[in-house]
């Protein structure tokens, strides 16, 4: 069990603070020799601003007079807020807390919907004077802190559809549901900056920090709508791997990279002006042209597609799935000719059933006649239809 009473804190000490953090990711960097397990300069800069404005913060508190290691008040902040101090996109900080989390520098995240984030730092950085207790294995504890004053004023509200990311994906390995997003390394991103968990309520907790909120361009198109929209690619990767390659097996990088080029190439980015329910009509599209390559498969056993990474790449021109798009079209072609050769077919054996005084439509004149199977027709909107009958009425009248 921790201590029950440590020197009370009246102000934090930056410089031991700071120290300690770098020791942290020295230790951390020593330990772990991958590359992809390492903190980088990139991660160290977060860490730094994440303590210099919890310290702050803490420093700033009217009851700062009993700060210990059990009792202690997390770092309260937003996203927007933490990625307009570091002068990068919300997306990279959610990769660098994921990061962080798995270093053990952030040991806890508590989502307070739309009022923001709070974090808990690893207590041998907060408190490097004081160690923290261990367990019988000799394992430190990693216990929630109890907050000093709460009360139901701070009542944790149902987090809002905007903190989706941060709410199911933020406390296990990056990119969970952003697997659809392209890789990027750190601040340089495709997508527009500030898109990703931006509300307009949301204000600026990190304030005196030159957190001026990301300006919002009218030219560019709705960040929220396209993130809302990132687990088509997702749904469409899934279908496309079971029905296309159902005994491949593939490491999560690997298919992260394949999911960036669906991305890139299938979903074009998601960068056009087609609104939602155009999105997922085309969504359909490119589900049903999955259906065209199985069926096409099924048909011969000479046939076959390339790996998903070539299948699915910008950079193939040869064999690459955007050629099914001419498929569905081709097929769209062919149903508007069958439908009309249909409809046309039952306008002569109306008018065969009409000459021997037989049919529904014996009654009626033959202008009658033409007239309803002239109006039956133009509801189709579909001019080829209708001149092909003008056509047939003429040469048998």
């Amino acid at each position: 069990m921790i201590a029950e009473n440590f020197n009370a804190y009246h102000h934090f000490d930056f410089q031991s603070v700071f120290t300690a953090t770098k020791v942290f990711i020295d230790e951390h960097n020593e330990k772990h020799p991958q590359l992809t397990e390492k903190l980088n300069a990139n991660h160290r800069a977060t860490c730094e601003l994440i303590i210099r404005l919890y310290l702050k913060q803490l420093n700033n508190l009217q009851n700062n007079y009993d700060k210990t290691i059990q009792k202690v008040q997390g770092f309260k902040t937003f996203n927007t807020s933490l990625a307009s101090c570091k002068g990068c996109t919300v997306r990279t900080i959610l990769n660098h807390k994921a990061r962080l989390k798995m270093a053990g520098f952030i040991i806890a995240e508590e989502n307070r919907g739309a009022q923001g984030i709070e974090l808990w730092i690893n207590t041998s950085i907060i408190f490097p004077n004081q160690s923290a207790n261990k367990d019988a294995s000799g394992k430190k504890e990693k216990k929630r802190f109890q907050l000093d004053g709460q009360t139901s004023e701070g009542k944790n509200f149902h987090p809002l559809v905007h903190v989706l990311h941060e709410q199911k994906n933020n406390n296990s390995n990056v990119d969970r549901l952003e697997d659809v997003l392209p890789q990027k390394r750190d601040h340089h991103s495709e997508l527009p900056e500030g898109e990703l968990t931006r509300t307009l309520h949301e204000p600026h907790m990190n304030t005196g920090e030159n957190a001026k909120s990301v300006p919002n361009n009218p030219a560019k198109p709705d960040g929220a709508d396209r993130i809302s929209l990132l687990f088509l690619i997702r749904q469409f990767w899934e279908f496309s791997r079971k029905l296309l390659y159902p005994d491949l097996i593939l490491s999560q990088p690997e298919q992260k990279d394949i999911m960036n080029m669906i991305w890139a190439t299938v979903y074009m980015k998601l960068n056009s002006s087609l609104s939602k329910e155009d999105w997922l009509k085309y969504h359909e599209q490119a589900i049903e042209r999955v259906i065209m390559v199985r069926k096409w498969l099924d048909k011969s056993p000479n046939h076959w597609v390339p790996p998903p990474h070539i299948y699915f790449s910008p950079h193939n021109d040869k064999n690459d799935f955007q050629k099914t798009l001419k498929w569905l079209v081709k097929r769209e072609i062919l149903k508007t000719e069958i439908s009309q050769q249909l409809m046309l077919q039952k306008v002569r054996n109306e008018h065969r059933l009409h000459e021997e005084g037989k049919g529904r439509y014996k009654h009626l004149s033959r202008l009658q006649l033409f007239r309803l199977q002239e109006q039956r027709l133009s509801k189709m909107n579909n001019p080829e239809l209708l001149k092909a009958y003008y056509l047939y009425i003429r040469r048998i009248f």
